[in-house]
């Protein structure tokens, strides 16, 4: 082979050998750059199966691209032989660099986090490596990690006897059975050990392998790991070795899969806050690898805010008492387990704190299913949250004082579950909860939504009515009840600018509350006599005196960038009576966001030029020659605009700072905007011409709490949400004829929340969105009615939309799906097929009857910093968790300079 020509690669010299075969050093004369050749066994070539199962994977190994993975550059043949030419990666193996013993504990945590990250490019393309080992990992000159043979165990391999160490892998270096390759002993994982497919989790065990190596010079398994109490001896890694690394090694080298780290990214993440640490206590002079050391001096408000990340659970030092640690604050990352999101894309509460700050519990749903939430709880004694049977669809959890409960809503029902385990007991039919407060009375004060605040015994029961909003008020929510349960906080809500919401004391004695705070939502009272709120994201704090009912001291603010959803005042942050915080970090600004075209293949195409403040769908006009958007102008102020795409101009159509214009529609003919508005206080639907001529015009009279056109027929009625007025709360739908005299007409009204409906083409069926099942679905009903209802979404959907007489189409996270249907003799309705996944959060147009199948949709573009709504932006994924967090505040509040 040396001193020969294969295809347009010139073959130099014999730089190895291994079980794939002989490696050559060579240069591609097309490119001029140097290049490995490897002649793949010959045993290959004579399998057919196993042949075209190479090139496939060969063909997928070549599409990586990444800084730590050797590049494949493709397949050759001569003279029936197979050659693989590969990235020539000059340097020595990380099996070379170990024979001279450990690796220092700051580099071999660099060195790790650079395979971490070529594994996860790797698993992110369902490339699995099988073969992970110091052989086949080159460091650079300039101390970069390169990962070699990707996914090529699979291919080569033939059927080996399950179980068969002498035979399955090569057990020597340099490798010389040819074909052998399904991974070595030492570094085998126990499944694979047992003839098992590899996964991803083989993977990451057999990084744990390399790890441990790194560090303490020696092989963390002397024989096949499948061997009957083998296991690492920890004591030898360094002292120096930072606890997050060495929590994420043992978590890697778990034999039972359930416990093991199930993504690579996650162990990636963690590397890097182990590096953080090291080098932040290194310049703070602070030892590294003892449990004080995971707290650097000083507090977290002192260095800005920045949180010190660490692990929880990792040791018992979290429960000693607070002498014990003197003035030390550290914040703690948490993060939900591989696969699942914590849900904070909407108003309804996903976060609780149990009174001890022992437990956590919040709302997840798994990436790939969006629509299915459930809780999860941690205790914080444990690495993981673990889901809670029985509790599909719910949010809003909340805890009983002594802990040892959780509430919670789902299906229409406000439920409780034991924390240690069983099946969950109902307590009171409810269809929305906007927070809910457990006493130690055993009651529960709680907030239906769109009305006063009602009461109701943790055993079950009827609740009863404990406010009425007053004259001017629309609802209130978010209420706690304060110790004794004999008084309360909530929020009091008289339209949807922030600047408007007030925080009520509550007597429960007497039934009447007096105002504490103007401007503030989400109401905390601590033990310390603090009352904390939240204004923008920012939580402030000032004394309050029960006796007197009022706030001794000005409010401050302690604490920003907390996650708040501006439209429900939802706050993401609990205090434990401990004195705990858990919070989710977000930062709210008005996000700029993008309108672009997205064809069926997924191709994205710019719609306009400016990425501007765009908060609702665009709608675009009959004839698609405009659309209509809100454009947010500041924190409380958003008006219509419109753009005409021929002229690539803007014109505001609503006046300066409507408030809380989000939701419209154009008239069948173009001419009008038919939209929603809270200016006067209470919510009514208005129509505007869309030429600018003339004034607005009231097309609703009676004072509702939420009125929102969302469909036009072909005939001009209107189809809109209304709050319901009576128990359980809920969205139901109603319709309205423009230009007529009668008043809005109920359409459908169930106990269930309805609405996102469209029409039809021909305006004789209704697609719809309801939660009668305990998630969102989407339905069809004949319009006017009467009919039957088909369910036409699976899994979860919203967001309907009706381009054509064939096909209804739903929107279920970043996927579009396409349901085919006919109308004519009757209803009829296909399995739901994906049409568009996108790689970003998106709002859907309003979409008019569509031209052609190749129009493409118009879609309003998240960025990727901010999903579910833009104004407060986070990637959701982080619980932050900060222990004994009411001493810093007594100490601000006392002028210390914390």
């Amino acid at each position: 082979m040396v001193g020969k020509t294969i295809a347009h690669y010139e073959v130099f010299d014999e730089i190895g050998a291994g079980g794939m075969g002989v490696v050559y050093r060579a240069r591609d004369t097309r490119l001029d750059r140097p290049a490995a050749i490897k002649a793949l066994p010959e045993e290959l070539a004579e399998d057919s199966e196993r042949l075209a199962r190479f090139e496939r994977e060969a063909k997928l190994l070549a599409s990586l691209k990444n800084p730590h993975i050797a590049t494949v550059y493709g397949l050759e043949e001569v003279e029936d032989r197979r050659f693989l030419a590969m990235e020539l990666v000059e340097g020595t193996t990380l099996a070379e660099k170990l024979s001279k013993g450990p690796i220092p504990v700051e580099e071999a945590l660099e060195l790790a986090r650079q395979i971490a990250e070529a594994l996860v490019a790797a698993h992110e393309a369902d490339v699995i490596h099988r073969d992970l080992k110091p052989g086949n990992i080159m460091i650079g000159p300039n101390g970069e990690a390169k990962v070699l043979d990707f996914g090529l165990a699979k291919a080569v391999r033939k059927n080996v006897p399950a179980g068969d160490m002498e035979t399955s892998p090569t057990l020597t270096q340099p490798m010389t059975r040819a074909g052998l390759i399904l991974g070595t002993p030492v570094y085998m994982s126990p499944e694979q050990a047992e003839g098992q497919e590899a996964g991803k989790q083989s993977d990451i065990w057999a990084f744990g392998c390399v790890l441990y190596e790194m560090l303490a010079g020696k092989r963390a398994f002397q024989g096949p790991t499948r061997e009957a109490g083998s296991t690492p001896e920890w004591d030898a890694l360094p002292k120096s070795t930072p606890l997050l690394a060495r929590s994420v090694l043992r978590r890697c080298l778990e034999k039972d899969l359930r416990r093991r780290l199930h993504d690579i990214a996650d162990v990636r993440i963690e590397l890097e806050e182990a590096l953080w640490e090291l080098s932040a206590a290194k310049a703070n002079g602070a030892p590294v690898g003892t449990k004080r050391s995971a707290f650097l001096r000083g507090t977290a408000w002192a260095l800005g805010g920045v949180a010190v990340a660490a692990l929880l659970g990792l040791a018992g030092w979290l429960w000693t008492r607070p002498e014990e640690r003197g003035s030390e604050i550290a914040h703690f990352d948490l993060r939900p387990p591989s696969g699942v999101r914590v849900s904070q894309g909407d108003a309804r509460p996903t976060l609780a704190l149990s009174p001890d700050g022992k437990w956590i519990a919040f709302v997840g749903h798994l990436v790939e299913s969006p629509a299915r939430r459930q809780l999860y709880l941690r205790s914080l004694e444990e690495l993981e949250a673990q889901p809670l049977p029985g509790t599909a669809g719910a949010y809003n959890p909340f805890f009983s004082p002594d802990s040892q409960w959780l509430g919670f809503v789902a299906s229409g029902l406000m439920q409780k579950v034991p924390v240690a385990g069983g099946e969950p007991l109902r307590i009171c039919k409810t269809t929305a909860l906007r927070g809910a407060s457990w006493g130690e009375d055993g009651s529960i004060l709680f907030a239906p939504g769109l009305q006063g605040l009602l009461r109701v015994s943790a055993s079950g029961g009827d609740p009863e009515t404990v406010t009425v909003p007053a004259e001017g008020e629309r609802h209130h929510r978010w209420p706690q009840l304060l110790p004794g349960a004999r008084m309360a906080v909530f929020s009091i809500y008289t339209d949807r600018r922030e600047s408007h919401r007030e925080i009520g004391l509550l007597s429960l004695e007497t039934g009447k509350y007096r105002t504490l705070v103007t401007g503030g939502t989400y109401p905390r009272y601590l033990h310390t006599g603090h009352l904390l709120f939240s204004r923008l994201g920012t939580l402030y704090s000032a004394l309050l005196d029960l006796e007197r009912g009022e706030l001794t001291s000005q409010p401050r603010p302690v604490l920003e960038e907390v996650w708040a959803h501006y439209g429900s005042g939802r706050v993401s942050f609990e205090v434990a009576e401990t004195g705990s915080l858990l919070y989710v970090p977000g930062s709210y600004r008005v996000t700029d966001r993008e309108l672009v075209w997205v064809d069926r293949r997924g191709n994205v195409e710019p719609a306009v030029r400016e990425h501007r403040a765009f908060q609702s769908p665009p709608a675009l006009s009959p004839d698609g020659s405009r659309l209509a958007i809100t454009i947010q102008s500041g924190a409380d102020r958003s008006e219509i605009h419109i753009y005409e795409f021929e002229r690539g101009l803007w014109t505001r159509l609503t006046s300066e700072g409507e408030a809380n214009v989000d939701s419209y529609q154009w008239s069948p003919d173009g001419a009008q905007i038919i939209y929603s508005s809270s200016r006067e206080g209470s919510y009514s639907i208005y129509s505007i011409a869309t030429d600018g001529s003339g004034t607005r015009e009231r097309l609703t009279t009676a004072p509702t709490h939420w009125d929102h056109p969302q469909a036009i027929s072909p005939d001009g009625v209107v189809a809109f949400l209304r709050a319901s007025d009576s128990p359980p709360p809920g969205f139901d739908l109603l319709t309205l004829t423009l230009g007529g005299d009668e008043p809005p007409k109920p359409f459908l009204a169930t106990a269930a929340s309805e609405g996102g409906p469209v029409f039809s083409p021909d305006g004789r069926w209704i697609a719809y969105v309801s939660d009668e099942s305990g998630q969102h679905e989407v339905y069809v009903r004949a319009f006017p009615g009467p009919g039957v209802k088909v369910k036409i979404s699976a899994n979860g959907g919203g967001s309907p939309r009706w381009p054509n007489s064939r096909e209804v189409i739903y929107v279920l996270g970043r996927k579009l799906f396409s349901v085919p249907i006919r109308t004519q003799p009757e209803f009829a309705a296909g399995r739901p097929k994906l049409l568009i996944e996108t790689d970003f959060d998106f709002y859907l147009a309003w979409q008019q009857v569509l031209s052609s199948d190749d129009q493409p949709f118009l879609m309003l573009r998240f960025p990727e910093e901010a999903p579910g709504g833009g104004r407060v932006t986070t990637q959701g994924q982080r619980l932050v968790y900060v222990p004994n967090w009411t001493e810093t505040l007594t100490r601000m509040a006392a002028g210390g300079t914390d």
